[in-house]
This record gives structure tokens, C-alpha cells and sequence, in this order.
């Protein structure tokens, strides 16, 4: 996912979302970004800005599957069975099956949130 979906009307509630797995995209590189934002801005003015010949987007970076890393045994757990709660402006509590429990980012909670309103 590369953007993230408005917030929800009630930012401040609990979402309690039980998960396969999340998947995520790392963020793009400064000059990327920087790019991309250009593209954007030109393409809003004038849709006919690129013609054959014109640079490509770059590739937004391969997802990442969120996993539990917890040690467990002689590896990690790696679970993909997710449970994540959270509200729209706070951190994610997130809780594999097999009980290990560590905090996300804000972003990932809103990832939750967006996957949660898309397949709703």
C-alpha cells in the first residue's frame, strides 16, 4: 500500500482486527519520493505532460509481510495469524496466535485500518 485511506470519522476508536497477515510497503527512497511527488504535481497540472520518450515511474519497493519475530524453539515464531488493536492516531498493539504481543508504528495501525475498510 503506498498511501493510506482518510481517517476514519472517529479517529479516536478502538479497531480490534483480526488479521492473516499484514502486508506493507517500505517507504521510498528520498530521491524517489522526491520523484514521485514531482510526477504527481505535474501530471495534476497537465495530463499531457509525459509523452513517449519521458522517464518511467521508478518501482515502488517489493511489500513486506509482517511477522512475528519472537524467538521461539530454535528460530523465530513468524506467525502470520495477526490480531491488531489500535486507533487511527495511536500506536498498533499487535498479538500473533501464539500469544507474543509487541507494539507498531502509528502507520501500521492505519495500515489495519485501511485493509479493514477495503474488504468490509
Amino acid at each position: 500500500m503506498t498511501a493510506y485511506d482518510v481517517p476514519p470519522s472517529d479517529p479516536n476508536q478502538v479497531y480490534d482486527i483480526t488479521v492473516g497477515r499484514i502486508t506493507v510497503n517500505p517507504p521510498l527512497d528520498p530521491e524517489n519520493a522526491r520523484y514521485e511527488s514531482f510526477v504527481g504535481r505535474a501530471l495534476e497540472a497537465d495530463s499531457s505532460f509525459f509523452e513517449d520518450g519521458e522517464p518511467s515511474m521508478p518501482e515502488p519497493p517489493a511489500p513486506v509481510v509482517l511477522a512475528c519475530q519472537h524467538p521461539q524453539g530454535d528460530g523465530v515464531c513468524a506467525s502470520t495469524q495477526l490480531r491488531v488493536r489500535g486507533t487511527w492516531n495511536t500506536p498498533a498493539a499487535i498479538i500473533c496466535e501464539n500469544g507474543h504481543t509487541w507494539q507498531g508504528t502509528v502507520e501500521m495501525m492505519r495500515s489495519a485500518i485501511s485493509i479493514l475498510r477495503r474488504t468490509s
